[in-house]
């Protein structure tokens, strides 16, 4: 995995980077929150504006534009984090009270699509 010199702008909206020994850029408007997944050769951004994220987007290391999922039904995002087995995860929070007794639960990105799937608290 050659994947160096990671550079994240938000003032500009951008990530760059080197990816064995090219370099790359990303523009992202409105970016928020950025995660890289080296396991995964993905990078996620949850983008939105203020306080709201609105949209989850992945690229693979090429720079490549892969999804764009919003968040599941009466959740909202909150941050993003990798799971103990290299699971990319969103944690994401529910806008109408607990679900099975939790507010806040992590989510499993499918690298490929984006697509969403409820995976256990988060606390």
């Amino acid at each position: 995995m050659n994947l160096e010199n990671i550079n994240i702008d938000k003032q500009n909206n951008k990530v760059e980077y080197l990816y064995y020994g090219k370099k790359k850029e990303i523009h992202i408007p409105n970016l928020e929150l950025i995660e890289i997944y080296k396991t995964n050769n993905r990078i996620i951004a949850l983008i939105g504006e203020s306080d709201f994220l609105s949209h989850l987007q992945g690229y693979n290391f090429e720079g490549e534009y892969l999804f764009e999922v919003t968040p599941p039904d009466h959740f909202m995002y909150s941050y993003l984090t990798e799971g103990a087995n290299n699971e990319m995860l969103v944690v994401c929070s529910s806008s109408e009270g607990k679900v099975d007794g939790w507010y806040d639960w992590h989510f499993v990105i499918d690298e490929n699509t984006g697509v969403l799937t409820r995976g256990y608290p988060a606390y």
